[in-house]
């Protein structure tokens, strides 16, 4: 980037520099705007902490916080036995708009599928097998752990435009007083593949 800025023309303009700052104007400018910003900020995040605050409150002796506070300490001490032990996807026509059905099977260790919401998360691949722009899509239980506590989930996403496409599964706690899946700070995701760096996509 530096090489840019000092390479300029007889005007004393460094055009490479210029034009850079263009293209991101043009490509970022109409994802980075104030509006849309502050109002991700309040539907998003600044009323669900209202409302889960307000839940909170509710009732004698603080009981849904004590609720939540215990929660909180059982899925904490227990998260490093979740794993996602094994993702699929079933053949099939691959055309935009076709549906895909994606198959995790999840090890919960000490948790219920109570505990948790499993997600498949996908979208194009950008250069470094990332997905860029993700897409969301809940998987449902498909299976019920049994004496091994294994859970099996199950949904479809539909395919995007023609070009790469990238999914991969996560899970986050879940709990009716949380203001949101990410307040816990925890996430799994599948273990990266023998050669693969990020371990993102499946």
């Amino acid at each position: 980037m530096a090489p840019l800025f000092y390479d300029r023309d007889a005007d004393g303009i460094p055009q490479g520099w210029v034009e850079r700052i263009r293209h991101t104007f043009r490509s970022l400018g109409p994802k980075v705007q104030a509006e849309r910003m502050v109002r991700e900020y309040v539907t998003e995040l600044y009323v669900p902490a209202a409302v889960a605050s307000r839940h909170l409150a509710d009732g004698e002796g603080y009981g849904p916080a004590r609720e939540l506070a215990a929660w909180k300490g059982r899925v904490v001490q227990a998260w490093p036995q979740v794993r996602i032990e094994h993702v699929e996807a079933e053949e099939g026509e691959q055309r935009p708009g076709a549906l895909l059905t994606v198959r995790a099977t999840v090890a919960l260790g000490e948790l219920t599928p109570d505990d948790v919401t499993v997600q498949v998360v996908y979208g194009r691949a950008g250069d470094e097998d990332e997905i860029t722009n993700p897409s969301y899509a809940g998987l449902a239980l498909e299976g019920v752990p049994g004496s091994q506590p294994v859970a099996r989930y199950a949904g479809q996403i539909e395919l995007g435009g023609p070009g790469p496409f990238g999914y991969t599964v996560r899970v986050l706690p879940r709990h009716r007083l949380l203001a949101s899946t990410a307040e816990l700070g925890l996430v799994t995701i599948p273990p990266a593949p023998a050669g693969m760096t990020n371990g993102d996509l499946r």
